[in-house]
């Protein structure tokens, strides 16, 4: 099982989260579980993607701006509660 934290921040368009998004449905077959650390409140004009094929989409809405660290550091500690 492949697990890919990716950080966003929505002062960015939502286009950036799914153009990364796309980008990693083309780079595996293995079951891939994508955890977005969504630093900040999210924005309501944007589109934010639900699912995607060939990983399981998850959403950590932390409601601040905790910076790459303080992202990075999220999501390795609910990396750590799973079994990937």
């Amino acid at each position: 099982m492949i697990y890919t934290i990716v950080l966003h921040h929505p002062a960015r368009a939502t286009t950036c989260l799914r153009r990364t998004l796309n980008s990693l449905e083309k780079i595996t077959n293995d079951l891939h579980i994508v955890d977005v650390i969504v630093q900040g409140k999210r924005n309501p004009s944007g589109s934010y993607p639900h699912k995607g094929k060939g990983y399981e989409l998850r959403y950590a809405d932390v409601g601040e701006n905790l910076g790459i660290g303080g992202g990075f550091k999220l999501g390795v500690e609910r990396f750590l509660e799973t079994d990937a």
